[in-house]
């Protein structure tokens, strides 16, 4: 049974290992996508922006309309999401020092008092809760505006601060077509 057991432990502890792949030849201007401890976006394998804040993305992506409107909206949303985790930090904090605050007011439990406290918790569970929609909502956007960015401008070796996109390269000639051997070949006859 052990033997079972510890087959389990290490299969599972082999799915949960992580990996990470760096793309090694990447067009001038194209934005690449990496996640460590957070995502990470580089341009030419330079940190350019990290969520969920993504400060600089839309004014990487400028000159694609889609991209910049969705960058903003990253930038906008990861700004919205530290607000809240803030603030549900802060309420949660204080609603445990009003907790603390009840067990030392001369043993009087005041039920005005308790309930407070768990308005301010329930306050502070609900701004963590929307604080991580918005940190998904800014994760999506920024790589929404990536993959538009790409398409468009930084898949194809420019970036919005060079549009000198670099000529193409000729593919070489293709072998000549041999003609394949016709089904009765090296057959005699029949008389």
């Amino acid at each position: 049974m052990t033997s079972r057991a510890l087959l389990s432990f290490l299969a599972l502890a082999g799915c949960a290992s992580t990996q990470t792949y760096q793309a090694r030849r990447v067009a001038r201007g194209e934005l690449t996508l990496r996640y460590t401890d957070r995502f990470e976006m580089t341009a030419g394998h330079e940190l350019l922006a990290s969520g969920y804040r993504w400060d600089g993305l839309a004014d990487y992506v400028r000159c694609v309309p889609a991209a910049q409107r969705l960058a903003l909206g990253a930038e906008r949303d990861g700004h919205t999401a530290t607000a809240f985790t803030w603030l549900g930090v802060g309420l949660a904090a204080i609603s445990v020092g009003g907790f603390a605050g009840v067990g030392v007011e001369n043993g009087k439990y005041t039920p005005a008092f308790i309930g407070a406290g768990l308005a301010v918790a329930v306050a502070g569970a609900v701004f963590a809760g929307l604080s991580r929609s918005y940190k998904n909502y800014a994760n999506g956007q920024a790589i929404d505006a990536m993959n538009f960015y790409n398409d468009s401008v930084g898949g194809l070796g420019a970036s919005c601060a060079d549009l000198r996109y670099p000529p193409s390269v000729a593919l070489p000639a293709p072998p000549p077509a041999v003609e394949a051997p016709h089904e009765n070949a090296g057959v005699a006859p029949k008389p």
